[in-house]
């Protein structure tokens, strides 16, 4: 048997490598602990298998003068068996006690209270210090600290005090090692190791950092943060239970630390949102399903009239008009598009241009509707003075015809008042001055009349009125401009229906700046063109119909002209405020006279060919009234 010798060490020496690289025997306290144990609970289950078997034997010789031993083996190993349990733990726990002085690691009460960190989502800076305290108390050290990693390097996140290594950056070996090898390192295990240059230079780190233990904490097989805790006040090593219990930790962090961040977000967006809400300088107002309102900015607020404080509102709580428009929204799912409101109050009106939407869960359910309200009552106020602007430029423009027309009745006057001396005595004469007369003057005055009218900025009264009579007025005050440049003009007012609802002031503006422009864009002999004409199915029907009218009919009309045309790339840009081709004006007139239209629910649109002309198409909403329309 001397030849299996040698096989026997290499045999041996094969298992203590074995559990070295597996089960780290090497640590000394750990293999001791489990010699121990094992052996108090062999020692003791020997013992009591042979008191127990003595026993039975003694009690089976007395009663029934058996020699046969069988009994009290079963019996023996019965008793064995039920106490095994209970006396393994014993023998642990006396282990413990002799090589950890009664400083063991609760690992079950260490994870639940890491649990519980874990369940009560709370911020990062308080989540790193409720988990270094927990794990500080379990290994028994009073140095815990956190790196988190931020651009490639890991920085200290926990504690916030100086005193330590600030941070370690990607390329660092402590860094490297743990994102390989995902076990913890300890300080002492690496003075017993074989000293490499990673080694010692991990070594070097963890002795600056003052650190007996460096933990990687795990997301994902990434490396997320690293845990360095200091020596043990106990004075002991961390062990293999102590080293599982850590990367356990280690592991719930990573996991608490992903959904602290997650909160942290949640309540800086949350934040952010209500800043941006309160500064925005458009009202905004969001209702669930029910009508209850969950968001109201100071600007909503300002503009309905209300306080904008954190009581609980619903849609009723809101003006009319922006009531009217979000629960229309909530109840029939359709989108309100620039609606503008006024909203009246003791303190004056105000006007709002409101638009509002729905919005949807993701299995379509409505979740409630979305109102923006823009406050216009300075743009308001700003068009009413371009309007008095526009009116006054269009006086100017008009002096001249009408001083012609105020002046031809005059030198009829003038004539016959001369003559009348000489021909008093003759009744004719008389009969006929005295009629000329109150007829030349009747024409000045209504002249005039139509001069103020023009001219007076009055407030827009929406009444039934003929587009025919105001189109005839309107070409009476442009009639000597149009002599005066040889313009030949085209009347074809076809509609056999021309009533609308309008403010006859306002039309009258929008007709004359049409036909000025088209003068100023023709030369002489050119051609001026009115056509109206009725067009049924366009979709023109607006809030100014009567709610019963069922009718999709509008009046078109048409003002054409044979002059020099609109480059293409510039029709999209007419109505555009200060925008002009014309060598003079400010070109607000084409602006004002979109927003009139629009006010009266109509459209416009423009066809332009250089060198041809152009066309600009009123459409127009026509109402059919059941009494005769009385003369603008």
């Amino acid at each position: 048997m001397f030849w299996f010798a040698p096989l026997r060490a290499v045999l041996f020496t094969l298992i203590i490598a074995y559990g070295i690289s597996t089960r780290k025997i090497m640590d000394v306290g750990l293999f001791l602990r489990r010699a121990i144990s094992y052996g108090v609970l062999t020692t003791y289950l020997l013992a009591l298998y042979g008191a127990v078997w003595w026993l039975v034997v003694q009690v089976t010789a007395s009663l029934f003068y058996s020699t046969d031993h069988t009994f009290a083996h079963i019996a023996a190993a019965l008793v064995c068996t039920f106490a095994m349990a209970p006396a393994r733990g014993f023998s642990q726990s006396l282990a413990d006690r002799l090589f950890v002085g009664g400083r063991g690691i609760d690992f079950r009460a260490t994870v639940s209270k890491a649990a519980v960190i874990l369940e009560s989502v709370t911020t990062l800076p308080d989540l790193l210090r409720r988990f270094a305290t927990t794990i500080g108390e379990a290994v028994g050290t009073d140095s815990v600290t956190i790196y988190l990693a931020q651009r490639k390097v890991f920085r200290k996140s926990y504690p916030s005090s100086s005193g330590t290594v600030d941070q370690f950056k990607e390329e660092e070996p402590l860094v490297q090692w743990l994102a390989a090898h995902h076990e913890p390192l300890i300080l002492e295990e690496l003075h017993r190791a074989r000293a490499t240059v990673t080694t010692f230079a991990i070594r070097r780190q963890l002795e600056a950092a003052g650190a007996a233990a460096a933990v990687g904490v795990l997301s994902r097989e990434q490396l997320i943060g690293i845990m360095l805790l200091g020596p043990r006040l106990s004075g002991r090593i961390y062990g293999s239970t102590e080293q599982s219990a850590l990367q356990v930790l280690c592991g719930q962090l990573a996991v608490a630390i992903e959904n602290a961040v997650l909160f942290t977000e949640v309540q800086n967006a949350r934040i952010y949102n209500e800043i941006l809400l309160q500064n925005l300088t458009t009202g905004v107002v969001a209702a669930d399903a029910d009508g209850r309102i969950t968001v109201f900015n100071q600007e909503a607020a300002q503009i309905a009239g209300l306080n904008s404080n954190g009581r609980e509102r619903t849609v009723d709580d809101l003006p009319a008009p922006l009531r009217d428009i979000i629960r229309t929204t909530l109840t029939s799912g359709e989108r309100q598009e620039d609606r503008e409101v006024e909203l009246r109050a003791a303190t004056g009106s105000t006007f709002a241009r409101a638009s509002s939407a729905t919005f949807r869960g993701q299995g379509g359910e409505l979740l409630g509707a979305l109102m923006v309200v823009t406050d216009i009552t300075a743009v308001k106020r700003l068009e009413l003075q371009i309007r008095r602007s526009d009116r006054l430029a269009s006086l100017g423009t008009l002096s001249a015809g009408m001083a012609h027309e105020i002046k031809n009745p005059l030198v009829s006057i003038k004539t016959f008042a001369q003559l009348l001396p000489e021909r008093y005595h003759e009744s004719d004469f008389r009969e006929t001055f005295s009629s000329l007369i109150v007829h030349e003057i009747d024409r000045i005055d209504s002249l005039v009349n139509q001069l103020l009218r023009f001219a007076r900025p009055a407030k827009p009264l929406l009444r039934p009125m003929h587009v025919h009579e105001v189109l005839e007025k309107t070409l009476q005050l442009v009639q000597h401009r149009l002599y005066q440049k040889e313009i030949k003009l085209n009347r074809t007012l076809e509609a056999s229906l021309d009533t609308i609802r309008a403010d006859s002031d306002q039309m009258e503006q929008v007709f004359l700046n049409f036909f000025l422009n088209a003068m100023d864009a023709m030369k002489r002999g050119g051609e001026l063109t009115v056509e109206t004409e009725i067009r049924t199915g366009d979709s023109l029907v607006t809030h100014l119909l009567p709610e019963a009218e069922k009718r999709h009919e509008a009046l078109c009309i048409s003002i054409r002209d044979t002059g020099e045309g609109i480059k293409k790339e510039d029709i999209a840009r007419v109505f555009d405020p200060f925008f002009t081709t014309k060598d003079f004006g400010t070109g607000l007139g084409l602006s004002v006279v979109h927003g009139i239209i629009e006010e009266h629910g109509g459209q416009i649109e423009v066809e332009s060919e250089v060198a041809k002309g152009t066309a600009f198409h009123i459409f127009l909403p026509l109402v059919r009234f059941d009494q005769e329309v009385v003369a603008a």
